[in-house]
């Protein structure tokens, strides 16, 4: 092999591992390009999660807030309109925060036994309070749909409101805080 033949071939060589060499550059920074967007998603989700478990939180806050004075209020035999609208806008709100949970929070989430009791204890509390509201506005005695007396309604529903509103949100922090895969 004459040595002009020799220097073709070993630069026909070079380019080609040259060519390889790059290629397998190419390849690896497409997977790190890829592991960062996979990356940068998931925080995004997560931040968007966070957020929405928090509102939620908050607006379960709220309507415990707004529960206490509205419900002694009516206990004590009084329509007081101010409590009222705390109460319904705060109802209002945690029904809002809840739809959007709904859409966000993966459904192993939605169907842990903490979520469900916090909406089945508020779908209580909004139930006694519409009853409690309809007999102090037509002057009747209050009803017992729980079967005690009032006040222990009011603090049985108050326990179970603060009860759920901790259990969610330890589920919610699982939620937050498990291992992700890439």
């Amino acid at each position: 092999m004459s040595q002009e033949s020799a220097a073709i071939w070993a630069a026909v060589i070079t380019s080609i591992a040259a060519l390889l060499a790059g290629g397998f550059a190419f390849a690896a920074a497409l997977r790190q390009v890829t592991k960062t967007a996979l990356t940068q998603r998931e925080q995004a989700w997560w931040q968007l999660r966070r957020n929405t478990f928090a509102d939620f939180l908050n607006k379960l806050r709220d309507l415990r807030n707004a529960y206490a004075p509205h419900a002694e209020a009516l206990i004590s035999g009084t329509f007081d309109g101010s409590k009222a609208a705390a109460w319904a806008s705060a109802l209002d709100a945690y029904h809002k925060t809840y739809s959007v949970l709904d859409l966000e929070a993966p459904e192993s989430l939605l169907d842990a036994d903490a979520v469900r009791d916090t909406w089945r204890t508020v779908q209580m509390v909004e139930t006694v309070v519409q009853i409690w509201e309809e007999a102090v506005l037509n002057g009747q005695t209050l009803p017992t749909p729980l079967g005690t007396n009032p006040q222990e309604e009011f603090e049985r529903l108050l326990s179970y409101m603060t009860r759920d509103a901790d259990q969610t949100r330890r589920a919610f922090r699982a939620e937050l805080h498990k291992e992700l895969d890439f």
